[in-house]
């Protein structure tokens, strides 16, 4: 089911109606005004994305709400890229990712599949990473590892904690997407709230993120990110959410498993310790659960120390398909009451586990010392050995006749250069190629005067070829044989750009052949 409409609903209506809508389908419902903020929070809990008020009048009676179902199943990373597009410095969404204004992040196929819903259109930008087409969304491919909602923060707190608060404010109502809104000087502006936001941004926050001005409501105290984040940490955006404890009962701390050499999560130990943090923040599942969203190495990494007894931690409570927010300190530093989280410093673990890593900080010098001398030598091993197999490999080197057992030796052949993994481009380009040849050029074809291959670039033996091509992506190359010899190449390195285009991408394929066939 697409849409489904509800006239002041149920807290069980909604729940019934997100089983009930397909992907990508939303619920419109008619709400009393009064009910505004509790809704918001039941769509949110039930797990609906792009919650927004597109309808929005400060004295009606009722007002209209919708949401929309999008994550389910596990995150893969298909090569995707977004970025916010409005007027604030960062906007905070219904599945934890804080997006800054202009940045780029690297995103899964289930996120950039919601950021192209109906809410978020003229707000955020999908497209594929530079350098790479977009891959299929195959398990073959790595599941895609979060990004770091601790980091986000830091830097935006970074960025406003300097910033000019005195300025001449306006009342305004936020109707969504998002859940947040943090503006330049750090106001924060929350959905479906009246809030207090500066004169001087109100103009281009109306046009592109939709706020609406209202006339009353001047005398709203601004709140400022920066203000909660010195308070409350990087957890400053999810207060009032609920917290579950999920630590490990262990009776003994085992510092030995600490990997001193590799941890990636090595940084944000001694940041809890040389910053005198109280805990840090991690999103994503730990890379063990099949079924987990988004997938984090350092959800792993932090979960094993917790198993040893030496961090503890306590998760957000997650609501339907949103990727999972979880609390990291030492041991016995973290706990839960009148639920909030609550924080106390374990100085005795601090102190060893400095002493660990001061200790362990010696042996790494001394042995970094010794990595470099023995480096010396086993490059000037490693530089003797490829200079012999570099020849022993150019002595071992066949012909493009040879290497493809081409069966006329007088031949046109078409290649097919493509990425190891096949993407939509490389599949349409073949599609387009067998089309032309079975239909246009079938005598040729048939009696193997025109003969086409697949020549995957990252094969061994067809690196040379894509090195004396000069090709760095998908691309074809059509070569004239006469008596087993190369007579004429033509190049076309920038034809996947007509890889949605059929009959251009035709007509260049036969205007080339055409071109030889004559000579």
């Amino acid at each position: 089911m697409k849409e489904i409409q509800l006239s002041r609903p149920s807290d069980y209506e909604l729940d019934d109606a997100y089983r009930q809508l397909s992907k990508g389908g939303n619920v419109l419902a008619e709400i009393d005004h009064a009910e505004l903020n509790n809704i918001i929070s039941i769509l949110e809990k039930i797990g609906f994305v792009g919650i927004e008020i597109p309808y929005y009048q400060l004295e009606s009676k009722f007002i209209t709400i919708s949401g929309f179902k999008g994550k389910h199943g596990p995150c893969y990373d298909t090569g995707l890229n977004a970025a916010y597009e409005g007027s604030a410095l960062a906007a905070f969404d219904d599945d934890n990712h804080l997006l800054t204004r202009g940045k780029e992040s690297a995103v899964c196929e289930k996120t950039g599949i919601i950021y192209k819903f109906p809410p978020y259109r003229g707000l955020i930008n999908v497209n594929t990473r530079p350098g790479e087409p977009k891959r299929n969304m195959d398990p073959i491919h790595e599941k895609f590892n979060s990004y770091s909602l601790d980091d986000e923060l830091n830097a935006l707190y970074s960025s406003v904690k300097n910033h000019n608060k005195e300025k001449k404010r306006i009342a305004a109502f936020y109707p969504g997407p998002f859940r947040i809104l943090i503006l330049d000087d750090g106001t924060i502006i929350k959905r479906g709230e009246v809030n207090s936001v500066p004169e001087p941004d109100i103009k281009d926050l109306v046009y592109t993120d939709r706020l609406i001005i209202l006339k009353s409501g001047t005398d709203i105290k601004p709140v400022f990110f920066q203000d909660e984040y010195e308070l409350h940490g990087p957890r400053c955006l999810q207060l009032g959410h609920p917290v579950i404890d999920q630590d490990a009962e262990v009776d003994e701390v085992d510092l030995s498993q600490i990997d001193f050499d590799s941890m990636k999560l090595l940084p944000r130990l001694k940041g809890l310790i040389d910053a005198d943090r109280k805990y840090f923040i991690l999103t994503g599942s730990d890379p063990a659960d099949e079924m987990g969203c988004c997938p984090s190495d350092e959800v792993g990494e932090a979960n094993r120390l917790v198993a040893a007894g030496v961090l503890s931690s306590v998760s957000q409570e997650a609501f339907g398909d949103t990727c999972p927010v979880s609390y990291y300190a030492f041991r016995d530093e973290i706990s839960i009451q009148n639920e909030d989280i609550q924080f106390r410093k374990n100085e005795k673990l601090r102190s060893e586990v400095n002493h660990r890593l001061k200790r362990s900080g010696e042996q790494n010098y001394k042995r970094v010392i010794r990595w470099i001398l023995l480096g010396f030598v086993v490059l000037s091993l490693v530089f003797a050995f490829l200079k012999i197999l570099d020849r022993s490999e150019n002595n071992k080197r066949y012909s493009l006749y040879e290497q493809l057992s081409v069966t006329n030796e007088n031949a046109m052949l078409i290649l097919l250069f493509h990425n190891r993994i096949r993407c939509e481009m490389c599949l349409n380009m073949e599609t387009y190629i067998r089309s032309l040849l079975q239909s246009e050029y079938t005598d040729f074809y048939n009696d193997n005067r025109i003969q086409f291959f697949l020549m995957d670039m990252n094969a061994t033996e067809n690196i040379n070829h894509v090195d004396r091509f000069s090709l760095y992506t998908a691309s074809v190359v059509i070569i004239k044989m006469v008596d087993r010899a190369e007579e004429e190449v033509i190049i076309l390195d920038d034809i996947w750009k007509d890889h949605k285009d059929e009959t251009v991408f035709k007509q260049r394929i036969r205007k080339e052949l055409e071109k030889l066939l004559v000579k």
